[in-house]
């Protein structure tokens, strides 16, 4: 009888830590990152916070964040279909490419990418306030570690 009063516990005890372990994959005690389709958003409320942006800087912000990422998305809609034609020329005698074309239509279109994006951390930095500046370096180092995905590098820490 006691061997069977034994099982039942540990029977109970098992179901009890697979229930939280089940709880704990699924909502996750840990703070993910986003998936990558949302980092935009999240970076967003992230780098509102860490600039701390008023209202009206909030809505400037968004501004040009918004037609940055509308940029962005544009050249990545360019490299995606310039990719899909150059591999797509393997067996597709109707496509005609260089080996060459790729590298150099990659560079010109990461280059457009860099640009609009100094250009809308150049429009970020016009709308901060003298006591805001400060934050605008970690700003920077976070957005740089997002792009190169490597969320926890910030040089600033480093340089120390």
């Amino acid at each position: 009888m006691k061997e069977v009063r034994f099982y039942k516990y540990a029977a109970l005890i098992l179901f009890v830590l697979n229930i939280a372990l089940l709880a704990i994959l699924t909502f996750g005690i840990v703070n993910r990152p986003p998936p990558p389709g949302m980092r935009g958003e999240y970076f967003r409320e992230k780098a509102i916070n860490i600039l701390n942006l008023d209202e009206g800087q909030q809505k400037q912000f968004k501004e040009s964040a918004d037609k940055h990422l509308t940029k962005i998305r544009s050249i990545s809609g360019k490299q995606k279909q310039f990719i899909e034609t150059y591999f797509g020329s393997l067996y597709n005698d109707s496509i005609t490419t260089t080996a060459d074309d790729l590298p150099i239509e990659m560079q010109k279109l990461e280059a457009e990418k860099i640009k609009y994006t100094y250009q809308h951390l150049e429009e970020v930095q016009a709308i901060l306030r003298a006591d805001q500046q400060e934050a605008f370096e970690t700003f920077v180092n976070e957005l740089v570690g997002m792009i190169m995905n490597n969320p926890k590098k910030n040089k600033k820490d480093r340089r120390k």
